[in-house]
């Protein structure tokens, strides 16, 4: 930073900052340091490689594809930005393409293990399965790395072929002997093929190998806390901390599982304190402690908490979503605004800060303003079903029936097998007081592929209206 005060236009110095950055999520200065980058230099790769990983991350494909188009020249053989290029075609839609780049980038370097594994995924997701099973064992047998293991086993498993999976764990095992990983990865695939017995003696096996291994741990917790055996899922993390005191997700596991047994706030606090001091920089315990204090109804020591984090992570989304959270409980409502604002602008393609704003707005009396914030957020995402049932509520609440019903009418017409637009309609109905139109719009529901939950609610509505 001290370089750019007095070169602010230093090529390298702003990649540098781009790539510091980027490493801590604070997309927005990643975004503009690399976007100064590139207006520095037009012609340099990296810069170029650099900002469109950041619209990769944020949801912006486009923006990276445009980003990465000189890069790939023919001449300049750059098989890294080709490989970012495929994946913004995969996320655009664009199968094609996406086939096109990577067999591109795998002309100039055809034992790219990265590269070989990407385009056998790419046939597998274009239904050609075999082939792209045989080139990622092709892969995995050839290079000592474990880049085409891992792209089988997560084909295989993603698609129910569990004995393919299992099968390509035996063998990574060959290469990770000693690794915790394998046997825990070994876990997961048994659990999910409902062998829970054999999956928890591979996480046994894992935390044997290393009882500092997280997610051995936490696998272990959750079949506890599914028997129904809270205790003991708390002690896999407490023994986990004598061996590592200062592992920050074993400390959020376990003020996680303090909180749910109803422990003195002051000590799941404390556990979260523990875990912030261990990782300054880490966005999740400050986050956790936010939530926790807001949930526990203690809003001031909530902002106190979330003014912290902000000042210490300006820009990461979730703090500033608790910020913005805290300051509503606290009934600060102009710094509320200004807070979702600003997360607005740092997510432009997330609904979530409008939902916010218009919570904000409502608290305030604001509701045209409350309106305009529902409507932005489904502009964003049409189908969010937040949005939907928050901006019925707001019609209902002002008896504008019409619109409200217009609004079920879209979901209707955008998830025709899904039930929720037509429960919306007949829960409109109901506060409107006409029964036999509620009953019509339940029983279309219950007819739906997805119909939860109106045969619930069209029972309710048969029995209120004595039918």
């Amino acid at each position: 930073e001290r370089l750019l005060g007095i070169q602010p236009d230093n090529v390298r110095g702003l990649v540098l900052a781009g790539m510091i950055a980027t490493r801590t999520h604070s997309w927005a200065r990643a975004e503009k340091h690399l976007t100064r980058a590139v207006q520095s230099d037009p012609h340099g790769v990296l810069p170029r490689r650099l900002l469109a990983n950041v619209y990769l991350a944020t949801g912006r494909p486009d923006r990276a594809r445009s980003t990465l188009k000189p890069n790939l020249a023919a001449e300049l053989r750059d098989t890294e930005s080709m490989a970012l290029a495929a994946r913004a075609e995969m996320e655009l839609g664009d199968m094609k393409a996406a086939e096109s780049l990577y067999l591109q980038a795998l002309s100039l370097t055809p034992e790219d293990p990265q590269l070989r594994s990407a385009a056998a995924l790419m046939r597998i997701s274009q239904g050609k399965a075999e082939q792209g099973y045989a080139e990622l064992a092709a892969v995995a047998a050839a290079d000592p790395g474990v880049v085409g293991d891992l792209a089988l086993i997560g084909a295989a498993t993603s698609r129910r072929d569990y004995a393919r999976a299992l099968g390509a764990v035996d063998r990574l095992q060959q290469k990770l002997a000693n690794d915790p990983s394998v046997p825990a990865l070994r876990g997961r695939i048994l659990l999910e093929q409902g062998s829970q017995a054999a999956a928890k003696a591979q996480f046994e096996r894992a935390l044997a190998m290393d009882p500092k291994y997280f997610p051995a741990a936490e696998a272990l917790a959750l079949l506890s806390i599914g028997a129904g055996q809270p205790a003991e899922a708390q002690k896999r993390f407490t023994q986990l901390l004598q061996a590592d005191p200062s592992n920050v997700p074993a400390l959020l596991a376990l003020a996680q599982i303090r909180a749910a047994a109803k422990a003195p706030t002051d000590e799941v606090v404390g556990i979260l304190n523990r875990a912030g001091s261990a990782s300054p920089l880490d966005p999740r315990p400050r986050v956790q402690l936010i939530q926790f204090l807001l949930q526990a109804g203690q809003a001031k020591r909530a902002l106190a908490a979330a003014q912290e984090a902000a000042a210490l992570l300006p820009e990461d989304l979730d703090v500033l979503d608790g910020l913005g959270a805290a300051q509503l409980a606290s009934h600060e409502l102009q710094q509320a605004k200004s807070t979702f604002a600003q997360l607005a602008s740092l997510a432009p393609k997330s609904e979530l800060p409008h939902l916010r704003l218009s919570d904000v707005y409502l608290n305030d009396g604001q509701e045209a303003e409350a309106l305009k914030a529902l409507n932005r957020a489904l502009e964003i995402r049409p189908d969010s079903r937040l949005a939907q049932a928050k901006l019925i509520s707001l019609h209902v609440r002002a008896r504008r029936w019409d619109e409200a019903i217009a609004v079920a009418r879209s979901m209707q017409k955008a998830e025709p097998d899904d039930a929720a637009g037509w429960v919306a309609e007949g829960e409109i109905e109901v506060k409107r007081q006409r029964e036999d139109a509620a009953i019509a719009a339940f029983k279309t529901g219950v007819t739906k592929k997805q119909p939860y939950p109106a045969p619930a609610r069209y029972f309710l509505a048969l029995t209120s209206a004595d039918k």
